[in-house]
């Protein structure tokens, strides 16, 4: 039998302003991340599921709606909720990290569709480190160092092709975007796929990077279990 005991409920944040006793100022940054990505109105709660036969879940609860921005991610709505819960949990303190088990995110559409998920945040911190290797490969595109960005590619693992080609093909469109502004790599979110039908999923972090001139976008695989910056693939776009 469970118990669901919330510590706090509904408490109504707006994208202009938000001062809250309650929310930590870390998490308020968070909340605001997520208002300044896709506008609207976002209510949060943070809870308690206890149960007798499952280990204790705390989460911590988003709620996102009357917002524009999130309008188009209708038929993927899995992925903008990815980025939902992940901004929220990058401005959250190492403590705040640990006192949550799961970040829970729900999605109202102005059809008034409704989209719920959750996300471990073991998953999370895992998709936060891997941020470090995307904004490296960033660092490198800034410095127009696409030596360095072939040593850390491996084609030939999971996903076969040729990294030479795929260099060469950057370097020629690349100046055409323009110069990577200091904010460099903005995260649209995150999926777990697969390759080849194996059993392993891997991780595809998705965003934009962002130029002076035209932004274009970037996603970049990783062996989520793996700890160093080996990229399997890049999708860049030309």
């Amino acid at each position: 039998m469970k118990k669901q005991i919330y510590l706090f409920l509904n408490i109504l944040l707006f994208s202009c302003s938000i001062e809250s006793s309650i929310l930590s100022e870390s998490a308020s940054k968070g909340i605001d991340d997520i208002l300044k990505f896709y506008g609207g109105f976002c209510e949060y709660s943070v809870g308690k599921v206890v149960a007798t036969d499952e280990p204790t879940t705390t989460y911590f609860e988003v709620k996102l709606s009357k917002s524009k921005g999130v309008e188009k991610f209708k038929k993927d709505s899995k992925f903008a909720s990815s980025n939902i819960a992940y901004r929220l949990y990058r401005n959250l303190t190492k403590e705040e990290k640990s006192n949550y088990s799961e970040i829970r995110t729900i999605i109202i559409f102005e059809s008034g569709i409704t989209k719920k998920y959750s996300f471990k945040t073991n998953e999370l911190e895992t998709v936060d480190n891997k941020t470090k290797t995307v904004d490296l490969v960033v660092d490198y595109l800034k410095d127009k160092d696409f030596e360095k960005i072939s040593t850390i590619l491996n084609d030939s693992s999971v996903i076969e092709y040729d990294k030479d080609a795929l260099i060469t093909q950057m370097e020629k469109v690349d100046s055409k975007y323009g110069n990577i502004t200091e904010e460099g790599f903005r995260i649209f979110g995150y999926r777990k796929v697969k390759y080849n039908r194996k059993y392993k999923k891997y991780l595809r972090i998705s965003g934009a990077i962002i130029r002076d001139n035209n932004s274009n976008e970037l996603s970049v695989v990783m062996d989520p279990e793996k700890e160093n910056n080996e990229v399997l693939t890049l999708e860049y776009a030309m």
